[in-house]
């Protein structure tokens, strides 16, 4: 999900970055055919992404850390190079030509929910939030799901996909909100991992930068249910604001890489009165 918070664009763009768990709609209009053409041909692909955002060479790496025994460099080097560009779908254009203009932002606006409106920082009431998911310190848990970081040679000393230093478990208490406020959230990663913080029911807002009109880049709000914690070098927190308006209840917040979620980087949270 990926909402503007305030005013729609009708920018163009030639690439999204998308994790785990994104979704974005877009809208695509192809150029005329030039004169002597029939048709023309576009391609959707899956680009390039560099080691510090692939997957594949962040678990390439965990593999190694986690290993004892002797590893090939040849095929680490391989996993842990940039993720190659795939083609996703060829798009052929030909026949008459048929000129839609593309929505104005004007148009756009109300398509917005009206309930994804900004959140003022008078509405920050409730207790502000810190996150911290770490896939890449070495930890011992104990049997109430608390893993604190350990020695090499503690028994049971390795790598644990943790959320706040603890793998998840579902008798542990939830994080409490408060229903009718709204609050500010602190969310870091190990900077390793380009881990994709994910919550269920209510989405939150959060600042980009992005191209103005003029070509400079200007600092955009959106809404989201799912954001990449940057990866590739020290962490670096991300701040998201989040109101809680009707649901009272429990859901979780979790990585939307599944295999970290299924290893324990998830949190019960619960809004109440």
């Amino acid at each position: 999900m990926d909402w503007p918070a305030a005013e729609p664009s009708q920018e163009g763009v030639r690439e999204l970055l998308l994790g785990p768990g994104y979704r974005s709609d877009v809208l695509v209009k192809a150029a005329p055919l030039a004169p002597g053409e029939t048709s023309k041909e576009y391609f959707l692909r899956d680009g390039m992404l560099p080691a510090a955002l692939s997957l594949q060479a962040a678990t390439a790496a965990i593999r190694v850390a986690q290993s004892r025994a002797a590893f090939n460099a040849g095929d680490l080097i391989a996993d842990i190079g940039n993720k190659p560009q795939r083609i996703i779908a060829r798009v052929l254009v030909e026949g008459a030509s048929r000129d839609m203009a593309l929505p104005s932002g004007e148009e756009l606006r109300d398509r917005v929910p009206s309930d994804l409106v900004p959140i003022r920082d008078e509405e920050l009431t409730d207790a502000e939030q810190s996150v911290r998911f770490d896939g890449m310190s070495r930890r011992s848990c104990t049997p109430d799901g608390n893993c604190p970081i350990c020695q090499t040679e503690t028994p049971d000393c390795k790598l644990h996909f943790t959320s706040n230093e603890r793998v998840f478990m579902p008798e542990h208490a939830p994080r409490m909100l408060k229903l009718g406020q709204a609050s500010k959230w602190t969310i870091t990663g190990d900077g390793i991992f380009p881990h994709p913080f994910h919550i269920h029911v209510n989405a939150f807002e959060v600042e980009r930068e992005e191209p103005a009109k003029d070509g400079k880049m200007q600092q955009a709000k959106l809404w989201k249910d799912t954001i990449i914690l940057p990866a590739g070098g020290q962490p670096k927190p991300i701040v998201i604001r989040s109101r809680y308006l009707d649901y009272e209840g429990e859901f979780v917040m979790h990585c939307h890489i599944l295999g970290h979620e299924d290893m324990g980087m998830m949190e019960r949270v619960k809004i109440a009165k």
